[in-house]
């Protein structure tokens, strides 16, 4: 009888840890699977849309008619250093967006088709600094 209620015991402890730890994953994967942020270009512009939590997106859209300078920025994020771009708009606002997000390469190579004069080497000026921070100007309207 005794060797029943231990095993009894110890199985209840085993079901126990695994449904708090596939319970703890589910909960880890929340927050990890929905911040998740992506880029898409068209003809009129860009579109940054991403995820905050379940049944809860979120997107921006920025015209490229009302983009008035590119600038590229390396930022230290203490593990790694992100490169960013930055579109200044007409009335004075910032958009941010990372190379970290899906759909990066594609927007470089849109906004270097898009805007004549757009300068590639930005990037390797950025790359090249000492302390690994700064920005350079890659595109500028007239």
């Amino acid at each position: 009888m005794i060797v029943s209620v231990q095993w009894r015991h110890v199985c209840m402890t085993h079901l126990v840890r695994t449904q708090i730890r596939r319970l703890a994953a589910g909960i880890a994967q929340l927050f990890q699977m929905d911040r998740r942020t992506w880029l898409e270009t068209n003809d009129k512009g860009l579109w940054i849309k991403g995820k905050r939590w379940p049944l809860r997106p979120w997107r921006r859209f920025l015209p490229w008619q009302d983009v008035r300078e590119i600038q590229a920025v390396m930022r230290d994020c203490f593990t790694m250093h992100v490169l960013s771009l930055d579109f200044v708009t007409s009335n004075g606002k910032r958009v941010r967006v990372d190379e970290i997000m899906e759909g990066w390469s594609d927007l470089v190579t849109d906004v270097s088709k898009r805007f004549s004069g757009f300068d590639l080497e930005c990037f390797q000026q950025i790359k090249s600094l000492p302390l690994r921070e700064g920005s350079a100007t890659c595109w500028r309207s007239l």
